[in-house]
């Protein structure tokens, strides 16, 4: 959360015990790893859809000590094997016709930092939104789960790569009830690390942090949690938690190391309206 911001997020969709409408999002890191609006792949060629929205409690920045709670939509249409979906900042779109493999375009939204509680952060220059496009690929089957992303700014936020890999385990508990548990880490490049960690002599001068060069590399690594419980045919709820360490040049940063913190944590619910 990104983390503002993402990784971005594979999501693998999975049938509950002798239900066909219960299914879990399985997510990646950090904020884009929040629950999202997942039906089961279908072979009907109909429409669905589901509507949703909740909320999340964040880090306020990438690497920050301080938390936020902040509002997420959800929502998704399909039809078969394929699917548009909007979970909190990250819209993708399925275009493989298999309910095992899922890939296609992905785009995150990376809201700006600017303000923040931390006195030496907050007198930092702020950092421009950034809108992140790649593509995603996921694999659910028999329960384990592999999924992965690649994504580059095009909004000069941070003109950087990310890459995301991520794997775990998801299955049913009971008819109503689906879990999953994943690791997942998150590699980015140079331009993205200096952007967030990194401080030059004129924000070290206006911060009075000392100043600090920030390469790339694999800046965390996490494990995410959720659960998904399903009311009725039309009605569900997910729960997601993850706890992401920051590692390498991330965690040596003074941002995080002087006045944050290395881990990071985010909860959300999602209330989900399905039809």
């Amino acid at each position: 959360m990104p983390r503002h911001g993402s990784h971005a997020f594979g999501e693998t969709p999975f049938k509950a015990a002798g239900k066909g409408v219960a299914a879990l999002a399985v997510l990646g890191s950090a904020f884009a790893t929040l629950p999202v609006c997942a039906q089961e792949t279908s072979s009907s060629d109909d429409w669905s859809f589901a509507v949703g929205g909740g909320a999340a409690i964040k880090p306020e920045f990438e690497g920050s000590e301080d938390y936020e709670i902040i509002p997420i939509p959800a929502l998704r249409a399909e039809r078969g094997p394929y699917y548009v979906s909007l979970d909190a900042y990250t819209l993708r779109a399925n275009l493989v016709p298999s309910e095992v493999f899922n890939a296609g375009p992905i785009v995150n939204y990376r809201p700006k930092r600017g303000s923040a509680d931390n006195n030496a952060v907050d007198d930092l220059e702020n950092v421009d939104p950034a809108v992140e496009v790649g593509a995603f690929g996921s694999m659910f089957l028999n329960g384990f789960i592999l999924n992965g992303s690649v994504s580059h700014d095009v909004a000069n936020g941070h003109d950087g790569l990310l890459a995301t890999a991520g794997t775990g385990f998801g299955f049913p508990v009971g008819e109503d009830i689906g879990v999953s548990a994943v690791i997942s880490t998150t590699y980015a490049s140079g331009n993205y690390m200096s952007t967030y960690f990194g401080i030059d002599n004129d924000n070290a001068a206006r911060s009075g942090l000392d100043e600090y060069d920030a390469d790339g590399g694999f800046k965390d690594v996490g494990l995410t949690l959720t659960a998904r419980y399903t009311f009725s045919p039309s009605l569900a709820v997910t729960g997601s938690t993850s706890f992401t360490r920051l590692i390498g040049d991330a965690a040596d940063s003074p941002i995080v190391d002087d006045e944050g913190s290395e881990n990071q944590f985010t909860g959300a619910v999602t209330l989900v309206y399905m039809f």
